[in-house]
């Protein structure tokens, strides 16, 4: 058997993994983790009705602990080669790969695969990464639930508990640390408990935008302001804005500002001043 391996038992970086051959296997024998992305049923229907074998390409797949091989990239090929009844596809063979050395390797494969920033948040969670498991304990902490399979619809989408902008997230962990996520999520889930339009990427990412320049901010007298409209219409008004060349920035920029008028609408005194460019 010709194997893809690592280098030494000792070495867990992609880049000391070998590619040294193909075998051939059975995908009714092949195994789907759960950090891989949903099957898109489209894609196996088109799949189907094109497969060819001699062009399908090679399926990417490790043999752990000697049990069963697991598919890290191809899972769309193998359903539809099983639809068809197709018994043997070209593998190349990773073996003794741990699972999350597997959906490290995955990870490696998302640009070619066009991953979502939720597919790829998923296999950061999957290959153990400290900040993302960081940020999923955040927004547990607050009773919230991301959601990593695919796109949000239905319920889910309306689900004010539902996060699905893990990309803005991420951004706002890695540009304002620990605290600063905590502090959006709180404002956010204060001002607009029942609402899930306040989960979205732009209101978080305003709302770091603001809080990143006003930390002295009074925080309830935030919240209290905010409560006067939905995010939607902070949102609307902010795109105004924008459209209307009366700011400069970001979108993200431009709904801080909006935030700015409203926590500084009828007061006379402690004002806060312009400090968003």
């Amino acid at each position: 058997m010709v194997t893809l391996t690592k280098e030494t038992t000792n070495r867990t970086h992609i880049n000391e993994w070998k590619a040294t051959g193909l075998e051939w296997l059975n995908p009714a024998h092949l195994v789907t983790e759960d950090y891989q992305r949903p099957l898109i049923p489209k894609k196996v229907d088109k799949l189907v009705k094109d497969f060819d074998i001699n062009k399908v390409g090679a399926i990417d797949v490790n043999l752990r602990d000697s049990m069963a091989y697991y598919i890290l990239d191809g899972q769309h090929r193998c359903a539809a080669a099983l639809r068809l009844g197709i018994t043997s596809l070209p593998c190349l063979v990773y073996v003794g790969l741990d699972k999350p050395e597997e959906a490290e390797l995955r990870r490696g494969f998302s640009r070619r695969n066009n991953d979502t920033g939720a597919e790829t948040f998923r296999l950061k969670l999957a290959e153990g990464d400290p900040d993302a498991i960081a940020i999923q304990d955040i927004v547990a902490g607050f009773g919230l639930i991301l959601h990593l399979k695919g796109r949000a619809t239905g319920r889910d989408s309306q689900d004010p508990k539902c996060i699905s902008c893990v990309g803005s997230l991420e951004y706002i962990y890695t540009n304002g640390g620990y605290d600063m996520l905590r502090r959006v999520l709180s404002v956010s889930l204060l001002a607009w408990p029942n609402d899930h339009q306040g989960r979205m990427g732009l209101v978080y990412r305003g709302l770091h935008s603001f809080l990143s320049k006003y930390p002295e901010v009074d925080m309830g007298m935030l919240v209290e302001k905010l409560r006067m409209n939905t995010p939607s219409e902070l949102c609307a008004e902010s795109r105004r804005r924008m459209k209307d060349g009366l700011d400069v920035g970001h979108q993200s920029t431009h709904f801080a500002r909006v935030i700015l008028v409203q926590y500084n609408k009828s007061k006379r005194t402690n004002r806060l001043p312009n400090r968003l460019g």
